[in-house]
């Protein structure tokens, strides 16, 4: 963001000296200098804020697409991490299955009768 800025700030910047050493060099007179200085600075102002204007609706529409990115992924990552959990599940039932063997061959069996 700050290079956009940055940006625009350098155009407004040469903007106003080009106009300022463009109406500095013509034969005219300081009234006719100041009116048109004024002209010139609106117009610029109006074409800044038009700018200002379009980069704000190119914000508005990355913030709204990486909205629905996440969007997508949290609505794809359901199934992905219903699966984790049913395999977390599974192993954990597999691992209770083991200790349950191994304590069973440990526990030494009686003799029936």
């Amino acid at each position: 963001m700050s290079r956009v800025v940055a940006f625009l700030s350098g155009i407004i910047c040469g903007g106003v000296a080009g106009i300022t050493l463009a109406f500095l060099s013509a034969p005219k007179s300081g009234e006719e200098i100041r009116r048109d200085l004024v002209e010139s600075s609106d117009q610029l102002y109006r074409k800044a804020a038009y700018e200002l204007e379009e980069i704000a609706e190119l914000i508005q529409d990355v913030r709204h697409k990486a909205d629905v990115i996440e969007a997508n992924d949290a609505i794809n990552a359901g199934p992905v991490i219903h699966d984790a959990q049913d395999a977390v599940h599974d192993a954990n039932s597999t691992i209770v299955q083991s200790q349950q063997m191994l304590l069973d061959a440990q526990t030494p069996r009686r003799a029936n009768g």
